[in-house]
Protein backbone atom coordinates (compact mmCIF):
# COMPACT_ATOMS: atom_id res chain seq x y z
CA UNK A 1 0.00 0.00 0.00
CA UNK A 2 0.93 3.41 -0.85
CA UNK A 3 -0.11 6.71 0.31
CA UNK A 4 -2.11 8.70 -2.66
CA UNK A 5 -0.33 11.92 -1.73
CA UNK A 6 3.48 11.10 -1.13
CA UNK A 7 3.15 7.55 -3.36
CA UNK A 8 5.37 5.97 -0.64
CA UNK A 9 4.42 3.82 1.55
CA UNK A 10 2.99 5.56 4.65
CA UNK A 11 4.96 5.11 8.26
CA UNK A 12 1.22 5.28 9.84
CA UNK A 13 -1.69 4.47 7.20
CA UNK A 14 -5.07 5.81 7.57
CA UNK A 15 -8.07 4.87 5.27
CA UNK A 16 -10.89 7.70 4.12
CA UNK A 17 -14.70 6.08 4.39
CA UNK A 18 -15.68 8.15 1.63
CA UNK A 19 -13.03 7.55 -1.22
CA UNK A 20 -11.38 4.13 -0.07
CA UNK A 21 -7.71 5.91 -0.41
CA UNK A 22 -5.02 5.26 1.38
CA UNK A 23 -2.85 8.10 2.82
CA UNK A 24 -0.05 9.13 5.16
CA UNK A 25 -1.83 10.40 8.27
CA UNK A 26 0.19 13.78 8.87
CA UNK A 27 -0.02 14.54 5.00
CA UNK A 28 -3.60 14.01 5.24
CA UNK A 29 -4.39 16.13 8.19
CA UNK A 30 -2.72 18.94 6.83
CA UNK A 31 -4.47 18.76 3.78
CA UNK A 32 -8.13 18.35 5.51
CA UNK A 33 -6.94 21.40 7.80
CA UNK A 34 -6.40 23.56 4.50
CA UNK A 35 -8.92 22.22 1.88
CA UNK A 36 -12.05 20.10 3.52
CA UNK A 37 -11.87 17.76 0.61
CA UNK A 38 -10.36 14.47 -0.22
CA UNK A 39 -7.66 14.98 -2.06
CA UNK A 40 -8.17 12.81 -4.95
CA UNK A 41 -12.08 12.69 -5.11
CA UNK A 42 -12.78 16.03 -3.79
CA UNK A 43 -15.86 15.40 -2.04
CA UNK A 44 -15.66 17.15 1.67
CA UNK A 45 -13.97 15.19 4.19
CA UNK A 46 -12.76 15.32 7.73
CA UNK A 47 -10.70 14.08 10.03
CA UNK A 48 -13.19 11.84 11.77
CA UNK A 49 -13.78 10.13 8.33
CA UNK A 50 -10.40 8.77 8.46
CA UNK A 51 -9.61 4.93 10.14
CA UNK A 52 -6.01 3.86 11.50
CA UNK A 53 -4.94 1.11 9.52
CA UNK A 54 -3.25 -2.12 11.22
CA UNK A 55 0.24 -2.16 9.59
CA UNK A 56 3.17 -4.97 10.10
CA UNK A 57 6.53 -3.29 10.86
CA UNK A 58 8.60 -3.18 7.41
CA UNK A 59 11.93 -1.71 6.14
CA UNK A 60 11.33 1.52 4.39
CA UNK A 61 12.57 0.98 0.68
CA UNK A 62 16.06 1.80 -0.38
CA UNK A 63 15.92 4.28 -2.48
CA UNK A 64 17.10 3.77 -6.20
CA UNK A 65 20.15 5.08 -6.23
CA UNK A 66 21.24 3.33 -3.02
CA UNK A 67 20.55 -0.04 -4.85
CA UNK A 68 24.60 -0.92 -6.25
CA UNK A 69 28.02 -0.29 -5.61
CA UNK A 70 28.45 2.39 -7.54
CA UNK A 71 25.51 4.34 -6.83
CA UNK A 72 26.76 4.20 -3.01
CA UNK A 73 30.22 5.43 -3.98
CA UNK A 74 28.82 8.63 -5.63
CA UNK A 75 26.70 8.56 -2.83
CA UNK A 76 29.60 8.66 -0.39
CA UNK A 77 31.28 11.78 -2.86
CA UNK A 78 28.59 13.73 -3.08
CA UNK A 79 28.35 13.25 0.48
CA UNK A 80 32.90 14.00 1.49
CA UNK A 81 32.12 16.86 -0.92
CA UNK A 82 29.20 18.34 1.26
CA UNK A 83 31.53 18.07 4.45
CA UNK A 84 35.00 20.01 2.89
CA UNK A 85 32.62 22.66 1.56
CA UNK A 86 31.10 23.08 4.77
CA UNK A 87 34.68 22.98 6.26
CA UNK A 88 36.08 25.17 4.52
CA UNK A 89 33.29 27.57 4.96
CA UNK A 90 33.57 27.37 9.10
CA UNK A 91 37.60 27.91 9.02
CA UNK A 92 36.65 31.13 6.37
CA UNK A 93 34.33 31.78 9.09
CA UNK A 94 36.40 31.58 11.93
CA UNK A 95 39.65 33.86 10.07
CA UNK A 96 37.11 36.31 9.86
CA UNK A 97 35.95 36.40 13.53
CA UNK A 98 39.68 36.16 14.58
CA UNK A 99 40.13 39.09 12.53
CA UNK A 100 37.35 40.93 13.68
CA UNK A 101 38.41 40.19 17.45
CA UNK A 102 41.94 41.61 16.62
CA UNK A 103 40.62 44.53 15.64
CA UNK A 104 38.16 45.15 18.38
CA UNK A 105 41.16 44.55 20.58
CA UNK A 106 43.06 47.41 18.99
CA UNK A 107 40.16 49.30 19.55
CA UNK A 108 40.03 48.95 23.11
CA UNK A 109 44.01 49.12 23.34
CA UNK A 110 43.66 52.61 21.88
CA UNK A 111 40.67 53.80 23.91
CA UNK A 112 42.75 52.70 26.76
CA UNK A 113 45.61 54.75 26.10
CA UNK A 114 43.31 57.63 25.11
CA UNK A 115 41.28 57.62 28.14
CA UNK A 116 45.01 57.10 30.13
CA UNK A 117 46.65 59.98 28.33
CA UNK A 118 42.89 62.16 28.88
CA UNK A 119 43.13 61.65 32.77
CA UNK A 120 46.86 62.62 32.86
CA UNK A 121 46.34 65.73 31.08
CA UNK A 122 42.98 66.15 33.67
CA UNK A 123 45.62 65.54 36.79
CA UNK A 124 48.24 68.23 34.75
CA UNK A 125 45.13 70.66 34.44
CA UNK A 126 44.52 70.25 38.19
CA UNK A 127 47.42 71.08 39.15
CA UNK A 128 48.38 74.14 36.45
CA UNK A 129 44.81 75.09 38.16
CA UNK A 130 46.17 74.44 41.65
CA UNK A 131 48.89 76.44 40.94
CA UNK A 132 48.00 79.28 39.79
CA UNK A 133 44.78 79.69 42.44
CA UNK A 134 48.46 79.40 45.12
CA UNK A 135 50.16 82.09 42.29
CA UNK A 136 46.97 84.39 42.43
CA UNK A 137 46.86 83.89 46.01
CA UNK A 138 50.38 84.83 47.13
CA UNK A 139 53.28 84.66 44.51
CA UNK A 140 56.05 82.29 44.34
CA UNK A 141 57.65 81.78 45.82
CA UNK A 142 56.57 82.93 49.19
CA UNK A 143 57.59 86.00 50.94
CA UNK A 144 58.88 85.21 55.15
CA UNK A 145 55.65 85.65 57.52
CA UNK A 146 53.02 85.46 54.94
CA UNK A 147 50.02 83.54 57.19
CA UNK A 148 47.74 83.16 54.51
CA UNK A 149 50.11 81.32 52.06
CA UNK A 150 48.70 78.50 53.65
CA UNK A 151 45.46 78.68 51.99
CA UNK A 152 46.13 78.09 48.69
CA UNK A 153 47.86 74.82 49.63
CA UNK A 154 46.14 71.57 48.75
CA UNK A 155 45.82 68.95 51.19
CA UNK A 156 45.74 64.77 50.07
CA UNK A 157 47.07 65.79 46.33
CA UNK A 158 50.68 65.93 45.65
CA UNK A 159 51.54 68.09 42.53
CA UNK A 160 52.62 67.00 39.56
CA UNK A 161 55.99 68.54 39.38
CA UNK A 162 56.74 67.10 42.71
CA UNK A 163 56.09 63.14 41.80
CA UNK A 164 58.09 63.45 38.49
CA UNK A 165 61.09 64.87 40.77
CA UNK A 166 60.50 61.64 43.44
CA UNK A 167 59.77 59.31 40.72
CA UNK A 168 63.25 60.60 38.96
CA UNK A 169 65.32 60.62 41.80
CA UNK A 170 64.38 57.14 42.91
CA UNK A 171 65.26 55.78 39.67
CA UNK A 172 68.24 57.27 39.81
CA UNK A 173 69.31 56.13 43.22
CA UNK A 174 68.13 52.79 42.77
CA UNK A 175 70.23 52.50 39.97
CA UNK A 176 73.14 54.13 41.58
CA UNK A 177 73.15 51.03 44.93
CA UNK A 178 72.53 48.55 42.29
CA UNK A 179 75.81 49.65 40.49
CA UNK A 180 77.39 50.27 43.91
CA UNK A 181 76.61 47.19 45.53
CA UNK A 182 77.53 47.01 48.95
CA UNK A 183 81.08 44.60 50.23
CA UNK A 184 81.70 43.21 53.09
CA UNK A 185 84.00 45.52 55.40
CA UNK A 186 87.48 44.65 55.39
CA UNK A 187 89.25 42.62 58.48
CA UNK A 188 91.46 45.20 59.45
CA UNK A 189 88.74 48.41 59.99
CA UNK A 190 86.43 45.37 61.41
CA UNK A 191 89.72 44.93 63.99
CA UNK A 192 89.89 48.45 64.11
CA UNK A 193 86.17 49.16 64.99
CA UNK A 194 86.39 46.53 68.02
CA UNK A 195 89.13 48.56 69.45
CA UNK A 196 87.69 51.56 69.47
CA UNK A 197 87.10 53.53 72.21
CA UNK A 198 85.14 57.26 73.30
CA UNK A 199 86.71 60.43 73.16
CA UNK A 200 85.80 63.20 74.54
CA UNK A 201 84.90 66.88 72.60
CA UNK A 202 85.99 70.27 74.02
CA UNK A 203 83.00 71.36 72.48
CA UNK A 204 79.95 70.85 75.70
CA UNK A 205 76.37 71.33 75.09
CA UNK A 206 75.26 72.41 78.29
CA UNK A 207 72.70 75.07 77.31
CA UNK A 208 71.10 73.18 74.56
CA UNK A 209 68.94 70.04 75.91
CA UNK A 210 67.20 69.23 72.78
CA UNK A 211 68.45 66.36 70.89
CA UNK A 212 72.13 66.10 68.44
CA UNK A 213 70.92 65.93 64.67
CA UNK A 214 73.00 64.39 62.63
CA UNK A 215 74.13 67.56 59.72
CA UNK A 216 76.48 67.28 56.70
CA UNK A 217 80.03 65.91 56.95
CA UNK A 218 81.36 69.13 58.21
CA UNK A 219 79.26 69.33 61.21
CA UNK A 220 76.16 68.47 63.99
CA UNK A 221 73.22 70.16 64.91
CA UNK A 222 72.01 70.00 68.41
CA UNK A 223 68.68 71.06 69.52
CA UNK A 224 67.34 73.48 72.30
CA UNK A 225 63.81 74.88 74.14
CA UNK A 226 65.54 78.65 73.40
CA UNK A 227 68.14 78.61 71.02
CA UNK A 228 70.26 75.93 68.87
CA UNK A 229 73.67 75.19 68.31
CA UNK A 230 75.56 73.76 65.22
CA UNK A 231 79.12 71.63 65.70
CA UNK A 232 82.08 72.26 63.29
CA UNK A 233 83.51 68.22 63.80
CA UNK A 234 86.77 69.21 62.48
CA UNK A 235 87.29 72.50 64.41
CA UNK A 236 85.80 71.24 67.32
CA UNK A 237 83.57 74.48 67.59
CA UNK A 238 80.53 75.46 68.25
CA UNK A 239 78.08 78.12 66.63
CA UNK A 240 75.06 79.38 68.25
CA UNK A 241 71.18 79.88 66.65
CA UNK A 242 69.11 82.54 67.44
CA UNK A 243 66.15 80.23 67.22
CA UNK A 244 64.79 77.45 69.34
CA UNK A 245 65.24 73.97 67.21
CA UNK A 246 63.11 71.18 67.25
CA UNK A 247 64.67 69.47 64.55
CA UNK A 248 66.84 69.56 62.05
CA UNK A 249 67.27 68.85 58.51
CA UNK A 250 70.89 69.54 55.70
CA UNK A 251 70.22 69.66 52.34
CA UNK A 252 72.20 71.02 49.41
CA UNK A 253 74.92 72.37 52.06
CA UNK A 254 72.39 74.12 53.57
CA UNK A 255 70.74 74.08 57.12
CA UNK A 256 66.43 73.91 57.05
CA UNK A 257 65.78 74.27 61.24
CA UNK A 258 62.51 73.79 62.57
CA UNK A 259 61.63 75.54 65.44
CA UNK A 260 58.22 76.18 67.04
CA UNK A 261 55.86 76.75 64.17
CA UNK A 262 58.36 78.12 61.93
CA UNK A 263 60.76 76.28 59.41
CA UNK A 264 63.78 78.64 58.22
CA UNK A 265 66.93 78.60 56.30
CA UNK A 266 70.33 78.85 58.06
CA UNK A 267 71.63 82.12 57.18
CA UNK A 268 68.33 83.46 55.34
CA UNK A 269 65.66 85.83 55.96
CA UNK A 270 63.01 83.12 54.26
CA UNK A 271 61.10 80.96 56.52
CA UNK A 272 57.48 79.22 56.87
CA UNK A 273 55.08 78.54 59.15
CA UNK A 274 54.35 75.28 59.94
CA UNK A 275 53.12 72.90 62.39
CA UNK A 276 55.47 70.69 63.00
CA UNK A 277 58.23 69.01 65.36
CA UNK A 278 59.62 66.72 62.92
CA UNK A 279 62.04 67.76 59.53
CA UNK A 280 63.76 65.22 56.76
CA UNK A 281 65.48 66.11 54.07
CA UNK A 282 64.57 64.10 50.63
CA UNK A 283 67.57 62.88 49.01
CA UNK A 284 67.11 64.42 45.79
CA UNK A 285 67.96 67.84 47.18
CA UNK A 286 65.40 70.24 47.38
CA UNK A 287 62.60 68.78 49.14
CA UNK A 288 61.68 68.49 52.48
CA UNK A 289 59.04 66.75 54.64
CA UNK A 290 57.51 67.63 58.19
CA UNK A 291 55.25 66.36 60.70
CA UNK A 292 53.99 67.29 63.95
CA UNK A 293 52.67 64.86 67.24
CA UNK A 294 48.91 64.90 66.00
CA UNK A 295 49.55 62.73 63.15
CA UNK A 296 50.02 65.48 60.05
CA UNK A 297 52.79 65.60 58.05
CA UNK A 298 53.37 67.49 54.48
CA UNK A 299 55.89 68.15 51.76
CA UNK A 300 57.99 71.73 51.75
CA UNK A 301 59.88 72.55 48.33
CA UNK A 302 63.45 74.44 49.10
CA UNK A 303 64.06 77.23 47.07
CA UNK A 304 67.82 78.99 46.72
CA UNK A 305 66.95 81.25 49.91
CA UNK A 306 63.21 80.36 50.77
CA UNK A 307 60.55 77.46 51.44
CA UNK A 308 57.24 76.76 50.61
CA UNK A 309 54.97 74.67 51.40
CA UNK A 310 53.52 72.35 48.04
CA UNK A 311 51.16 69.83 50.31
CA UNK A 312 49.27 68.28 53.22
CA UNK A 313 48.26 64.87 54.78
CA UNK A 314 46.92 63.37 57.69
CA UNK A 315 47.62 59.83 58.72
CA UNK A 316 45.24 59.44 62.00
CA UNK A 317 48.54 58.36 64.04
CA UNK A 318 50.39 59.95 66.48
CA UNK A 319 54.24 60.30 65.30
CA UNK A 320 56.81 60.93 67.20
CA UNK A 321 59.42 60.67 64.40
CA UNK A 322 60.06 60.50 60.87
CA UNK A 323 62.42 59.38 57.98
CA UNK A 324 62.99 59.18 54.27
CA UNK A 325 63.62 56.08 52.38
CA UNK A 326 67.57 56.41 50.87
CA UNK A 327 65.62 56.22 47.35
CA UNK A 328 63.55 59.09 48.69
CA UNK A 329 60.17 56.94 47.05
CA UNK A 330 58.71 55.89 50.54
CA UNK A 331 58.37 57.81 54.03
CA UNK A 332 58.64 55.96 57.38
CA UNK A 333 56.53 57.38 60.45
CA UNK A 334 57.27 55.99 63.89
CA UNK A 335 53.83 56.28 65.90
CA UNK A 336 54.01 54.17 69.22
CA UNK A 337 52.74 50.84 67.68
CA UNK A 338 53.89 50.59 64.31
CA UNK A 339 56.18 52.15 61.85
CA UNK A 340 53.76 53.45 58.91
CA UNK A 341 54.87 53.80 55.66
CA UNK A 342 53.61 56.15 52.94
CA UNK A 343 54.26 56.90 49.50
CA UNK A 344 55.92 59.74 48.78
CA UNK A 345 54.66 60.17 45.10
CA UNK A 346 51.19 60.12 46.11
CA UNK A 347 50.74 60.35 49.97
CA UNK A 348 49.34 57.07 49.91
CA UNK A 349 49.67 54.95 52.63
CA UNK A 350 51.77 51.57 51.82
CA UNK A 351 52.66 49.56 54.53
CA UNK A 352 53.23 49.03 58.35
CA UNK A 353 55.34 47.43 60.39
CA UNK A 354 54.16 45.98 63.41
CA UNK A 355 55.76 46.85 66.90
CA UNK A 356 56.93 49.16 69.83
CA UNK A 357 59.15 52.01 68.01
CA UNK A 358 61.12 54.15 70.09
CA UNK A 359 63.93 54.94 66.89
CA UNK A 360 64.28 54.02 63.88
CA UNK A 361 67.07 53.76 61.06
CA UNK A 362 66.99 52.76 57.17
CA UNK A 363 69.92 50.76 55.81
CA UNK A 364 72.29 52.08 52.64
CA UNK A 365 71.10 49.16 50.47
CA UNK A 366 67.44 50.22 50.71
CA UNK A 367 65.98 46.79 51.56
CA UNK A 368 66.53 46.74 55.67
CA UNK A 369 64.81 49.09 58.43
CA UNK A 370 66.22 49.16 61.89
CA UNK A 371 63.22 50.00 64.35
CA UNK A 372 64.01 49.85 67.86
CA UNK A 373 61.84 49.82 71.23
CA UNK A 374 62.28 48.38 74.44
CA UNK A 375 64.93 45.61 74.87
CA UNK A 376 64.69 44.50 70.90
CA UNK A 377 66.02 46.10 67.60
CA UNK A 378 64.26 44.60 64.53
CA UNK A 379 65.65 44.83 61.28
CA UNK A 380 62.34 44.58 58.56
CA UNK A 381 62.86 43.56 55.37
CA UNK A 382 60.91 45.66 53.52
CA UNK A 383 60.98 43.55 50.48
CA UNK A 384 58.82 40.77 51.87
CA UNK A 385 57.61 42.93 54.80
CA UNK A 386 59.14 40.82 57.50
CA UNK A 387 61.55 40.34 60.44
CA UNK A 388 64.93 39.14 58.99
CA UNK A 389 66.82 39.80 62.14
CA UNK A 390 65.97 40.47 66.13
CA UNK A 391 69.09 42.24 68.18
CA UNK A 392 68.96 41.72 71.61
CA UNK A 393 69.78 44.96 74.13
CA UNK A 394 70.70 44.84 77.95
CA UNK A 395 68.59 47.40 78.86
CA UNK A 396 65.62 49.98 77.39
CA UNK A 397 66.14 51.27 74.12
CA UNK A 398 67.27 55.20 73.72
CA UNK A 399 68.76 56.38 70.49
CA UNK A 400 69.56 54.44 67.32
CA UNK A 401 71.50 55.24 64.70
CA UNK A 402 73.09 53.06 61.20
CA UNK A 403 76.38 54.11 59.62
CA UNK A 404 76.16 56.09 56.03
CA UNK A 405 77.34 52.72 54.01
CA UNK A 406 75.35 50.53 55.82
CA UNK A 407 77.79 48.41 57.74
CA UNK A 408 77.13 49.20 61.53
CA UNK A 409 74.29 49.57 63.43
CA UNK A 410 74.41 51.68 67.05
CA UNK A 411 71.92 50.83 69.78
CA UNK A 412 72.33 53.04 72.76
CA UNK A 413 70.24 51.96 75.84
CA UNK A 414 69.90 53.28 79.26
CA UNK A 415 73.15 52.09 81.10
CA UNK A 416 74.50 50.82 77.87
CA UNK A 417 75.75 50.92 74.05
CA UNK A 418 76.12 48.14 71.51
CA UNK A 419 77.48 47.90 67.82
CA UNK A 420 76.40 45.62 65.14
CA UNK A 421 78.01 44.40 61.90
CA UNK A 422 76.77 43.41 59.07
CA UNK A 423 78.27 40.93 57.17
CA UNK A 424 76.92 41.04 53.28
CA UNK A 425 78.41 37.61 52.47
CA UNK A 426 76.46 35.99 55.35
CA UNK A 427 73.59 38.40 55.53
CA UNK A 428 73.41 38.81 59.07
CA UNK A 429 74.42 40.89 62.09
CA UNK A 430 77.07 40.48 64.50
CA UNK A 431 77.83 41.77 67.46
CA UNK A 432 81.21 43.26 68.07
CA UNK A 433 81.12 45.76 70.86
CA UNK A 434 79.63 46.66 73.81
CA UNK A 435 79.91 49.90 76.02
CA UNK A 436 78.90 50.19 79.27
CA UNK A 437 78.35 53.79 78.79
CA UNK A 438 74.87 55.99 79.00
CA UNK A 439 73.73 58.29 76.22
CA UNK A 440 71.08 60.25 76.09
CA UNK A 441 71.69 60.82 72.22
CA UNK A 442 73.75 59.11 69.05
CA UNK A 443 74.32 60.12 65.16
CA UNK A 444 77.00 58.64 62.95
CA UNK A 445 77.72 61.54 60.49
CA UNK A 446 78.72 60.84 57.17
CA UNK A 447 82.78 60.53 57.08
CA UNK A 448 83.25 60.78 60.77
CA UNK A 449 82.49 58.29 63.58
CA UNK A 450 79.89 57.43 65.65
CA UNK A 451 79.36 60.80 68.09
CA UNK A 452 76.88 60.27 71.39
CA UNK A 453 75.62 63.08 74.09
CA UNK A 454 75.60 62.14 78.01
CA UNK A 455 73.94 65.00 79.39
CA UNK A 456 76.49 68.10 78.09
CA UNK A 457 79.68 65.93 76.98
CA UNK A 458 79.66 64.86 73.42
CA UNK A 459 81.83 62.17 72.57
CA UNK A 460 83.19 60.54 69.47
CA UNK A 461 84.16 56.57 68.59
CA UNK A 462 87.87 56.51 67.59
CA UNK A 463 89.21 53.64 66.24
CA UNK A 464 92.39 52.29 67.56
Amino acid sequence: MFCAISGQAPSHGVVSKKSGQVYERSLIEAYLAEHLTDPVTGEESSPEDLVDLKMGGSAAPRAANMTSIPSLLALFQSEWDGVAMETFALKTQLAQTRQQLSVALYENDAASRLLARLMQERDEARDALAKFSAVQQSGEPPAAGDDDDNTAIPEGVVPLAIRKEVERAHKANSARRKQNKMQDESELTVNMMKGATWTDMRTTLEYYSGPVFCGSSECIVAGGDKQGAMVELTLDQLQEQTRPMLDAAWINNTLVCLSEDVMSVHGHEGAVAVDGHFVDGHPNGDLLAYANRNGEWGLVRAFASSLKIVCTFRTGHSISGMQFHPDGHLLAFATPDAVRIYSVSDGQHAADLRGPVTAMAFSDNGYHLAVGGGTQVQVWDLRSQTVAHTLELEDELVDMCMEHSGHYLAAAGTKSLRLWLWSVSKKEFTLIHSFSSSFQHITWPCSHPLMARNGSVMSRLEMK
